[in-house]
């Protein structure tokens, strides 16, 4: 994906609206545009989930790295985790991304890792990988579902067999990252129960934000809704500690 570039005036600039999560910058006569590199973490409480016997399932293996790789590729070469990349920097990262998953880099790799694969061959078609962190929980660190086979339930029928295995290791409770930007993501992730947990960063931007689009409607005169954002802005800074607030 492509930094955005929208030519406009200085005026037009200041009373556009902004798409959250996003920096929005002006010069050259154009406003600017281009992803933040801020993930959101979510987090769910283990329990046991039917799994869908739609989707042919199998342990992650070291035989499948190659196609791990690809699919990465062809799955984030035009995202907004990866916005402004080459496709060469997007091949760097997929290798890092699964060399650090087995070599143990970013955490401890977990059986709960699965691939989904094509429903008439032996080729990866998703893949969900977990390691157990830092802070030694559990964590989906990587999820995808190759383009011709998403909206097919693919990603939660990963997750849920991950889950359950999970729940036999005796882990009680399972963490997730999304990018700000990915409304897909985030989406997928809240539909499955997952819970967002917002750090003072993030509460400041969305306070942010909401001082902006709040001026931008009384800048415009655009009453309607107005209140309701006022309200949005007010509960989120509430939220902070007094001296963090502006």
């Amino acid at each position: 994906m492509k930094r955005k570039n929208i030519p406009m005036s200085f005026a037009e600039f200041e009373i556009m609206e902004r798409p959250f999560g996003w920096k929005v910058e002006y010069w050259d006569g154009q406003a600017r545009l281009s992803p933040r590199e801020v993930g959101i973490t979510t987090r769910i409480d283990l329990s046991p989930r039917p799994l869908q016997q739609n989707h042919a399932l199998m342990p992650v293996h070291p035989s499948y790295t190659e196609q791990m790789i690809a699919g990465y590729f062809e799955v984030f070469v035009d995202s907004v985790e990866l916005c402004g990349y080459s496709e060469a920097q997007v091949q760097v990262s997929a290798q890092k991304c699964i060399g650090h998953y087995f070599s143990g880099k970013k955490g401890e790799a977990l059986p709960a890792s699965v691939i989904a694969l094509e429903p008439n061959s032996q080729k990866l078609a998703g893949l969900a990988l977990f390691i157990l962190n830092r802070e030694q929980k559990p964590h989906l660190e990587l999820l995808y579902v190759r383009p011709q086979f998403q909206r097919r339930g693919m990603a939660t029928a990963m997750v849920t067999w991950g889950m359950n295995d999970l729940i036999e290791s005796n882990f009680q409770e399972l963490f997730s990252t999304y990018h700000i930007c990915n409304e897909e993501s985030s989406l997928w992730h809240h539909k499955f129960g997952f819970q967002d947990i917002y750090d003072p960063y993030y509460i400041r931007l969305k306070s942010s934000w909401l001082n902006q689009e709040i001026w931008r409607k009384e800048k415009l005169e655009l009453v309607e809704g107005l209140n309701a954002l006022m309200m949005e802005r007010d509960e989120w800074q509430s939220q902070l500690d007094p001296e963090d607030r502006y």
